[in-house]
């Protein structure tokens, strides 16, 4: 094939090749950018980088991957102050945790800049992303994007103003799932997130193999990011780390079905001796 080679890099689904990827400013301004549709013009990394803890009753726990970021984006008015959630999670997680994780973000009183026009500080804008290993129930989009639209209550007319009150008290969404990403393409942004896509693993799931030519050039740090990843030796040995702990969780998980199997089974049996001596009394009487 004309033009760049085939490259390999680091499976950024794996939380150690991600964090490891995000750490680099640069990249990270080139994904959020990318995701959200807008101009990153700064962005940090704020110091309350969390792992949540999910206890599987294994000796081990699961991760959720949660990053902070303040971002300083271009706007048609200027520039803007945001506050970035950024999750990403392999496996399934209720709802009531991402709510709490998004609550934090809320109450948090430590990020606010001075809006001359009110002339007040007020909270910057919240933009949660959620990078999601599986796949919701009802939508197969690979991104999904959830605005804030504000409506007259009588008319039900679009309103295309901005507000202070509504722009601090709301907050729009990105979703990827990552499942169907899968040789999806359409845009842009299905091109950048490309980089995610299982269906380019070589024999050594650790490792994705992809066409740097498939990416527009801006956005090329993040495959050269990512191909620093895959030599780091560190960052394979974690790799094979987070593999252990999934095996734990399979047999976990193979254990509890084999027990739940046993004593459905028990109860049928002691559900069909209590309907035969039901029976044999009902005889007797």
């Amino acid at each position: 094939m004309a033009g760049f080679p085939m490259v390999i890099i680091a499976n950024p689904l794996y939380d150690t090749v991600f964090k490891y990827m995000m750490e680099d400013n640069r990249v990270a301004r080139l994904l959020i950018g990318a995701i959200i549709g807008r101009k990153i013009l700064e962005i940090k990394c704020n110091p309350q980088e969390r792992t949540i803890h999910i206890d599987k009753g294994l000796g081990q726990q699961l991760t959720v991957y949660r990053l902070d970021f303040t971002a300083k984006v271009q706007t048609d008015t200027g520039e803007k102050l945001l506050l970035i959630e950024l999750q990403k999670t392999k496996y399934p997680m209720d709802i009531i945790r991402f709510r709490r994780y998004i609550g934090d973000q809320y109450r948090s009183s430590e990020v606010s800049y001075f809006d001359p026009k009110t002339n007040q500080h007020i909270p910057p804008e919240i933009v949660s992303i959620y990078l999601l290993g599986y796949r919701l129930e009802t939508i197969t989009a690979p991104v999904v994007q959830i605005n804030r639209v504000i409506r007259d209550g009588a008319t039900k007319d679009l309103i295309d103003i901005k507000d202070v009150f509504i722009d601090s008290l709301t907050h729009e969404c990105y979703i990827v799932q990552i499942p169907y990403l899968r040789q999806r393409r359409r845009n842009e942004v299905e091109q950048i997130l490309s980089i995610f896509d299982q269906d380019q693993q070589t024999q050594d799931h650790h490792i994705l193999n992809v066409n740097e030519e498939d990416f527009p050039e801006e956005y090329r740090p993040i495959i050269r990011r990512l191909q620093q990843a895959s030599a780091e030796k560190k960052v394979r040995e974690q790799m094979v780390a987070e593999d252990e702990v999934l095996e734990d969780i399979k047999h976990f998980e193979r254990v509890i079905a084999e027990q739940a199997a046993e004593l459905a089974e028990k109860d049928a049996i002691l559900a069909e001796k209590e309907k035969i001596i039901a029976e044999l009394m009902a005889k007797l009487n």
